[in-house]
């Protein structure tokens, strides 16, 4: 490829095999020389919102589903969101959002201070 695809949303052409990449839709949120990261935004997991905010010691209502956003490190909980919220790691990635993976995101989405859109 040629160029940037930072802030881009690129969808799997449909011949791509695979559980993970077939069909996904993933958000470029850094592309340089060194190397391009995304997270897919697609592929829904059966781990509740409402079980990782517990298993970190929050309790919330949400009832929606983890979503898985890449391989690299799946163990890694990263937050895509609108930029007007902000945490302790915030890094704003283009287009209106940016990109948090902090402890104190749970406590201050389980208070009720949300991002106005997240993944």
């Amino acid at each position: 490829m040629t160029g940037s695809n930072k802030g881009k949303v690129l969808v799997a052409h449909p011949s791509i095999p695979g559980q993970l990449f077939g069909s996904s839709v993933v958000y470029v949120y850094e592309d340089t020389a060194v190397g391009t990261a995304g997270i897919i935004l697609n592929k829904q997991t059966n781990y509740s919102i409402r079980q990782m905010f517990a298993d970190k010691g929050f309790i919330v209502d949400d009832v929606g589903c983890v979503y898985a956003g890449g391989p690299i490190n799946t163990r890694a909980i990263t937050l895509l969101h609108s930029e007007e919220w902000h945490s302790q790691n915030s890094t704003p990635v283009g287009n209106g959002l940016c990109i948090s993976s902090d402890s104190l995101m749970f406590e201050k989405m389980s208070m009720g201070n949300q991002p106005h859109y997240w993944r």
